[in-house]
């Protein structure tokens, strides 16, 4: 339930206070948490489509993913995109991150993910959108477990996602990632799990990024991730269908 509220909008009564266990344990159920998201955005998009032309339709579904999520990975993207590209040295670049101001580099980086992710999705064949945007919340929630466990902290003095990163285990990860794939095969079949094998292997590719720039992640890294790879998934969805790969 932490995840549900940690993650969304959707607030437990009283709201829950987790232990520093919960933390990294809640990760296993990221991609369920992705489900429900997938699933109200996917409907809020057919609804719109009653009212609305497609276009208006595809941009009210992008700002549903921003609400629903209290655009928290979009901070993250802004505050990471402000730390890379303001400094090329890794301890200055995590000075600027904490920094909770928004920079130039962050307020770009998060207008263009907006745009991108919008017009990418108008290129989506119709037939899709629906399951398009089932597998973005999923996808993207799981890169965050997947990068989370393969790379280390970058802080050394701490932070909020030191305890995701460092205790997270195995067995929280195989759950995230065995529910991840099932649902992507069950929402779109082989298309399902070939996108998870490409954001599987673009988010191993990012590890090695972070690493090499900051010595690791940090919860806005995570954030950025997760916010890359849904424009990602969209972009390969439409630049298939433009390809004529028969989607």
């Amino acid at each position: 339930m932490f995840a549900l509220q940690f993650l969304t909008v959707i607030q437990i009564w009283g709201r829950l206070r987790p232990e520093k266990e919960d933390l990294p344990r809640s990760m296993a159920f990221y991609p369920a948490v992705g489900i429900l998201l997938g699933v109200l955005i996917a409907w809020g998009h057919r609804l719109s489509l009653l009212v609305w032309p497609p276009m208006l339709a595809d941009f009210q579904a992008i700002l549903l993913m921003i609400v629903f999520t209290r655009a928290l990975h979009l901070d993250g993207l802004g505050d990471t995109m402000d730390g890379l590209l303001g400094s090329h040295l890794p301890e200055r670049s995590l000075e600027i991150m904490k920094d909770s101001s928004l920079g130039a580099f962050g307020v770009v980086s998060i207008v263009s993910i907006i745009v991108w992710k919008f017009a990418a999705f108008t290129a989506v064949p119709m037939p899709i959108k629906f399951e398009a945007l089932c597998l973005l919340p999923i996808l993207g929630r799981h890169t965050m477990v997947q990068l989370a466990k393969i790379t280390p902290y970058a802080r050394s003095a701490g932070g909020l996602g030191k305890n995701f990163v460092d205790d997270l285990r195995w067995f929280d990860y195989a759950v995230a990632g065995i529910t991840a794939v099932l649902a992507c095969a069950v929402i779109a079949g082989r298309l399902g799990v070939i996108l998870f094998g490409v954001i599987w292997i673009v988010t191993g590719l990012e590890s090695y990024l972070f690493r090499w720039r900051l010595g690791g992640v940090t919860g806005d890294v995570l954030g950025a991730a997760s916010e890359f790879n849904e424009a990602l998934v969209l972009l390969l969805l439409a630049g298939a269908a433009y390809g004529g790969a028969g989607l």
